[in-house]
Formats: C-alpha cells, structure tokens, sequence
C-alpha cells in the first residue's frame, strides 16, 4: 500500500508541476482582434474526415460483438441444451469412442475439439464432432465416457462428458456474452455520441458566436499520452466545469496575458453549444490569409 501511494504522489506532483509550465498556445488581446475570422463559419473538410473514422471504427468494434453473440454466444447455448435434451430422453449408444484435442486459452478457458463414434441400437456405426468450450473445469475423458443418441436421428448426440460440465460451458457462454454486449453497448454509444458532436460542432459552426470561457482549474498535463486537460466555464453563473482536451503541438487560443480565458465558438441558439478552438482554430475552416495568420496547414 505505501508503494501505491508513494506512485499515485509522485504521479499527482509530476501533474502539478506540468501544469504550472508557460502556455505554449495562440494569443490574443481580445476578442476584437481583427485577425479572427469572421461569419459565417464553416467545419474544415479533415474534421468531418476524422470524425467518420472514428464513427467507423467505433462501428467496427461494435460489429465484432455482434458477430461473438451470432457466431459463439447463440451457436454454443444453443448446443448445450439440445445436448441436454438428447441426454435425457436419448438411448445409450455402444462402443463408444472419443479422441481430440485440448486448448486452454486465457489461463481458465479449456477448449475441446472432439471426434465420437458410436453404434447404435440397429448396429450401425454413427461418427461426429464436438466442441466444448468450459470455464475452469476440464473434461473426464475416461474408458467410462458415454454417448445417449437420438433415437429419430440417430446423428445427433450427447457426450458424457460434456454433460457434466454444463454449468462450466454456461459459465463460458456467460462470460463471452457479457464481453460481447459490452462492446457493443460502449462502442455503440461511443459511435452514436461521436455523429452527436459532429451535429453539435455543425450547429455551432454555423450560428456561432466568439466567447471567451475562464479556466476553472489548472490545465493537468498527461506527459505519457501527450495530451493536456483544460477546466473551464462558460460565464460567471456557469457552475458546471467543461473539459477540453488538446494534444501536444497543438494548444487553445488564449486571451491576454494572464492564460485565465480560452478563445471558444457558442451557438447563439443553443448556450451549451461550446467549442474552444485550437491555435490553429481547428476545426473551423480558414481563408489562405487566415491559414497563414495562424498557422494553420
């Protein structure tokens, strides 16, 4: 524990003292400086660009979830109770056998790939495969293992086996579907709220207006990430901080000497609108002259 606390105060003071580092973002005196652009706004072309990757790639993910649930999560459930039903109204089956191999994954999940055979009732000689997949237990594939089959198809079968350890496949079917409908709930959101923005930063774009916000907090540097965290509020009756995140070569615009205000677009129509802009006054689009005025590619 003193470890733990010693990192988390060496972590805590290293932010302390990034934070207190100059600004190294744009300057202006007020917003009256002549050099802002003016309305209307519009968003650059490499915003909307950027914005639908993300869209996509959090689309992506949220894509491989759902193909978990249809390839493994539903196939698997389904599975284990159909055998269950076979083995509890099927007829045992002679000279069984059983060979495969085992895969443990993840330290606790073990993973089967079986061939059976078996006869059945009528003599005949039936041949399958079987996939289990247990969290924690393994399979007693002993001399003792048994095959019950269905008597109106008799391809259709149960393994011992497998039986016995349902609870451990259903605890395995559980876990898949939990992760699976975790990352299509948080990357869904994730995607639904980055066309929101997008919506947002259009709007406020479009019926725009320069405000000045106040820092609320020190602005906290992540010198891992490379990434720095400004706290601000809109006005003086504004009891909720705001975050703007912005990266390492590219800081807010502020306004006067003393890095207190940040340069920010709100929509007149809708206060909550806000978007600090970068020193390049990214994401709005800029003039050749206004490009050159603040460095922007």
């Amino acid at each position: 524990m003193a470890f733990l606390y010693r990192a988390l105060e060496k972590d805590r003071r290293k932010r302390q003292l990034s934070s207190q580092e100059p600004h190294t973002g744009a300057r202006i005196a007020a917003l009256s400086d002549p050099t802002l652009p003016q309305s209307p706004y519009k968003l650059r072309a490499s915003f909307f660009v950027a914005t639908a990757l993300q869209v996509l790639l959090f689309a992506a993910f949220a894509a491989l979830g759902i193909a978990l649930l249809a390839r493994t999560v539903f196939p698997e459930g389904q599975s284990i109770a159909r055998e269950r039903a076979i083995w509890q109204r099927g007829v045992t089956a002679a000279e069984v056998s059983v060979e495969g191999t085992h895969t443990m994954r993840n330290i606790v999940f073990h993973e089967y790939k079986l061939d059976v055979t078996y006869l059945d009732s009528s003599g005949e000689g039936h041949a399958g495969q079987l996939a289990v997949t247990t969290l924690g237990s393994q399979l007693e594939l002993t001399d003792a293992v048994e095959v019950h089959f269905d008597p109106a198809q008799p391809d259709q079968f149960a393994l011992s086996s497998a039986i016995d350890v349902g609870s451990a496949r259903w605890a395995s079917v559980s876990v898949s579907a939990a992760v699976a409908l975790t990352m299509v709930g948080v990357f869904g959101f994730a995607g639904i709220k980055m066309v929101q923005k997008l919506g947002d930063a259009r709007r406020t774009a479009c019926g725009g207006e320069w405000v000045e916000v106040t820092l609320s907090a020190p602005p906290v540097r992540n010198d891992h990430y490379g990434y720095t965290t400004y706290s601000f509020r809109v006005g003086p009756y504004d009891a909720r901080d705001r975050t703007a995140v912005f990266g390492r070569k590219r800081q807010p615009v502020f306004i006067g000497d003393d890095c207190s205000r940040l340069l920010a677009l709100r929509n007149r129509e809708d206060p909550e609108g806000i978007i600090v802009l970068r020193s390049d006054l990214y994401p709005l689009a800029l003039s050749a002259n206004e490009r050159e005025r603040w460095g922007s590619p």
